[in-house]
C-alpha cells in the first residue's frame, strides 16, 4: 500500500498539469502526417500553380502541405504572445535531439487560401488556443520512431509535453529544463492589456456598494508597465454603460476627448470609474453641524479605502505605476475627485477639480497633491470654494484657484485649457514630489508626521512664482508687482502659459 502511494507522489512530481495550478499548458500534442479534412494546418507555397477548374493557371501557387505538431496551448491568464516561448525538439529513437523548431509555424485552412498569422496576439485567459509547428523533413522521414518535447511558457517557467504521450519530460534534455522544473516558483506575470478593461471593488457600503474601475491604456498600449503615468478620471454618469461607452467613443471635442488626447501624448494609462453623491450638493463642513459631517466624512473614509485597495490591485496584476496619478472631475465628480485626493495624498500628484458642488475640511496630508480648482463666479458653490481655498492655503496646499467670469455652473473652454496647463507642468514636478515624500519618511522609510507649522507650498515655483493672480478681481500680475494685490486675495501662478491662461477670461 505505501509503494502505491509512493509511486502516486512520484506521478504528481513529473506529470503536474495533471495536478493543476499551472500557469501555462501544453494540453494536448497531435500528429498530421497529411492534411486534415477541416481545420488549419501547415502549407508552404510549392512551384506548382494553382488551376482552376478549366486547368488554366489562376495566378496563385498551390500550397503544398508539411507534415506538423498540432498543439493545444492554455495561459492561466491573460499574457502578451510576444512575452512567451514556444518551442518544438525532435529525438531519435536513442532520445538523441535532431532538430529544433524555434517558433510555430503560420497555418492554412485550405492549400490555397491566405496565411493566417502563427499565433495570436494575446493567449487568452484560460482559454484553449492552437499552435502548429512544422515537422523537418529529416524527422518525418526518419525510418524508425521519433519523439517530441513541446515547451510553452516565458522565462520564468514553462510548461512541457511529449509526443506521444507515453513518454516523460524528464526523460529528455532540453535549454528550457531547468525553467520546466522551477515553473511553480515563477510567481505572478503582467497581464495583457484589452482596450478597455473593468475591475469591480465591492465596498460594502450603501451609499456606493460598488465601484467599477475602467481601464483604458493608450492606442497601441498593451503593457502597462510601458506607461509614463496614470490619469484617473471621476465622471458623472447614470450607469456603468454610459461610462463604457463613453471611454470607447470619445469626442475629441468635449472635456473628456482632450483628456484622452493628453494621455495620449504623455503615454498615459486612463482609470476612470463613476460619480456618486457622498455629501449633500452645495455644501461643506463648516456650514452643517458635527455629527453629519462626521458621519458623512466616515462613509466616504470607508470608499476611499475600497477605491485604493482596486487600484492596488490593478497595480499588482498590470504593472501599473502606483503613484504620482493626475486627477480630474467636475461638478458632483469634482466634488468626489477633491475628497479622494485628501484622503489619498500618497496615490495623487495633482489634482483638478472643476465646479466642485461640495468640499470637506482639507486635511493636512493633503498638501502632499498639487490643485486646480475652477469655478464660475456665478456658481453657486463660489463662495464656498473661496472657504476651500482659504484654508487649504492654511494648510500649505500649492493650490491654483480661477473663478470664470459670467460662468455659472457649467463646463468652460478656459477651465479644460487651464487644467491641461496645469498638468503638463504637474508631469514636470514628478522629481520635486519624489524628494518631498523622501524628506517626510525617516531612515528606515517609515513615515514622518507633518505639523501645520511646516505647512507651506513645496514647488519651487510656488515660493518665487513669475507670476501672481487676484483671485478676487481676476487680475494677473508680475511677481515685482505683486504688492498690487492683497495677500489675502493672491494665488501663485507658477509658469508663463498657466498665466497666460489664466489671465484669457
Amino acid at each position: 500500500m505505501n509503494r502505491f502511494f509512493l509511486l502516486f507522489i512520484a506521478l504528481v512530481a513529473i506529470l503536474p498539469s495533471a495536478w493543476g495550478g499551472e500557469f501555462f499548458e501544453v494540453q494536448k500534442i497531435d500528429y498530421l502526417a497529411r492534411p486534415p479534412r477541416t481545420g488549419p494546418a501547415v502549407y508552404v507555397d510549392s512551384e506548382r500553380p494553382l488551376l482552376d477548374r478549366a486547368g488554366k493557371p489562376t495566378g496563385k501557387m498551390q500550397g503544398e502541405f508539411i507534415p506538423c505538431l498540432a498543439v493545444r496551448v492554455m495561459a492561466q491568464d491573460q499574457i502578451k504572445a510576444s512575452n512567451t516561448i514556444a518551442k518544438a525538439y525532435f529525438y531519435d529513437r536513442k532520445g538523441e535531439l535532431m532538430a529544433t523548431v524555434y517558433l510555430p509555424s503560420p497555418t492554412r485552412l485550405k492549400p490555397d487560401m491566405p496565411e493566417r498569422p502563427a499565433r495570436p496576439v494575446f493567449y487568452p485567459a484560460a482559454k484553449p488556443e492552437m499552435i502548429f509547428f512544422s515537422v523537418p523533413p529529416h524527422v518525418y522521414n526518419y525510418k524508425e520512431k521519433w519523439t517530441a518535447v513541446v515547451i510553452f511558457g516565458d522565462k520564468k517557467g514553462v510548461h512541457a509535453a511529449v509526443y506521444p504521450t507515453r513518454g516523460m519530460v524528464t526523460g529528455y534534455d532540453f535549454p528550457e529544463k531547468e525553467l520546466y522544473a522551477n515553473r511553480g516558483k515563477a510567481g505572478a506575470r503582467k497581464a495583457f492589456m484589452n482596450p478597455l478593461i473593468e475591475h469591480v471593488v465591492k465596498t460594502h457600503v450603501p451609499e456606493q456598494p460598488q465601484i467599477t474601475l475602467f481601464l483604458r491604456p493608450p492606442p497601441g498600449m498593451t503593457d502597462a508597465s510601458e506607461a509614463k503615468g496614470v490619469l484617473a478620471m471621476c465622471i458623472i454618469a447614470n450607469h456603468v454603460e454610459d461610462i463604457r461607452r463613453r471611454l470607447q467613443a470619445i469626442d475629441g471635442n468635449d472635456e473628456l476627448g482632450g483628456l484622452l488626447q493628453f494621455a495620449q501624448r504623455h503615454r498615459l494609462v486612463i482609470i476612470c470609474w463613476g460619480s456618486r453623491t457622498m455629501r449633500q450638493p452645495g455644501t461643506t463642513w463648516d456650514e452643517i453641524d458635527r455629527n453629519t459631517n462626521a458621519r458623512m466624512e466616515k462613509i466616504f473614509d470607508e470608499i476611499a479605502g475600497k477605491w485604493d485597495e482596486g487600484i492596488q490591485e490593478l497595480v499588482r496584476q498590470y504593472g501599473l505605476p502606483e503613484n504620482q496619478f493626475l486627477l480630474w472631475g467636475h461638478s458632483d465628480a469634482g466634488q468626489y475627485s477633491g475628497r479622494l485626493a485628501i484622503r489619498k495624498p500618497n496615490r495623487f500628484l495633482a489634482v483638478h477639480c472643476h465646479i466642485p458642488n461640495g468640499f470637506d475640511a482639507p486635511r493636512l496630508e493633503g498638501n502632499k497633491v498639487l490643485w486646480l480648482i475652477t469655478t464660475g463666479e456665478l456658481d453657486f458653490c463660489y463662495e464656498r470654494s473661496l472657504r476651500f481655498l482659504s484654508a487649504a492655503r492654511s494648510l500649505g496646499y500649492p493650490i491654483i484657484y480661477k473663478a470664470i467670469i459670467g460662468l455659472d455652473h457649467k463646463p468652460h473652454p478656459a477651465a479644460d485649457r487651464l487644467g491641461l496647463a496645469f498638468f503638463e507642468w504637474a508631469l514636470q514636478m514628478k522629481e520635486q514630489r519624489e524628494a518631498l515624500d523622501k524628506s517626510l519618511q525617516d531612515r528606515y522609510g517609515r513615515p514622518i508626521a507633518q505639523t501645520n507649522q511646516e505647512a507651506k507650498p513645496w514647488p519651487k515655483e510656488f515660493e518665487n512664482p513669475p507670476f501672481i493672480g487676484d483671485v478676487v478681481n481676476q487680475e494677473m500680475y508680475p511677481a515685482d508687482k505683486s504688492e498690487m494685490v492683497p495677500a489675502g486675495f493672491r494665488v501663485a501662478l507658477p509658469t508663463k502659459v498657466i498665466a497666460q491662461i489664466w489671465n484669457m477670461e
